[in-house]
């Protein structure tokens, strides 16, 4: 896990890690999963029994065209978030963009299935808003634990930075420009 190089492998002790490592003092704790890393996780163990009191939050991405040239800026140069140092560099692949932006149409659909299924209406935030306005974010989810007006931030703690830029400006406009057709829906 990124920051984390001794995390577990076994689903049960990654449990365990986001009870303590994942924790405030208060004992609220989180932890931030993709549905492929949870099909890994439902196949060794049932996760929910293990988390007490559990919630959700959906952290959304509007600019989905945004989020998938980002991940594949991202394997292509191995630098995931901001605080990262790139190894490696980038090349325009529409082929994987497209791949990665139908990729990302499946996991929002897949989580959108799953709140609905087992009735769930989870807090949604959208990807952009905490670094617009952490404390609103932040409020959004300590809202959840009746903590409203008691979770303030300190904005000089935050060390990461959007790293959307003119390259990610030119991909979009050029996979726009590849990929462009009105005239049928995509399979995801």
């Amino acid at each position: 896990m990124l920051g984390y190089p001794d995390f577990p492998d076994e689903p049960d002790k990654q449990i365990d890690c986001i009870l303590t490592i994942g924790a405030t003092a208060n004992g609220i704790y989180g932890t931030k999963v993709f549905p492929s890393q949870l099909d890994l996780v439902v196949t060794a163990t049932r996760w929910t029994p293990g988390l007490p009191d559990l919630r959700f939050v959906l952290l959304k991405r509007r600019d989905l065209l945004g989020q998938a040239i980002s991940s594949v800026r991202a394997a292509q140069t191995n630098q995931w978030r901001s605080t990262m140092a790139t190894q490696g560099s980038a090349a325009y692949d529409g082929a994987r963009i497209y791949e990665r932006l139908r990729a990302e149409a499946r996991d929002d659909a897949r989580w959108d299935v799953f709140f609905a299924r087992n009735g769930i209406e989870p807090t949604v935030i959208a990807y952009e808003e905490p670094m617009a306005d952490p404390q609103a974010a932040v409020d959004k989810v300590a809202s959840l634990f009746g903590l409203q007006g008691r979770a303030p931030i300190r904005t000089g703690d935050i060390h990461l930075e959007i790293q959307r830029d003119a390259t990610t400006q030119e991909w979009k406009a050029r996979f726009r420009d590849e990929y462009r057709n009105l005239d049928e829906l995509d399979v995801l």
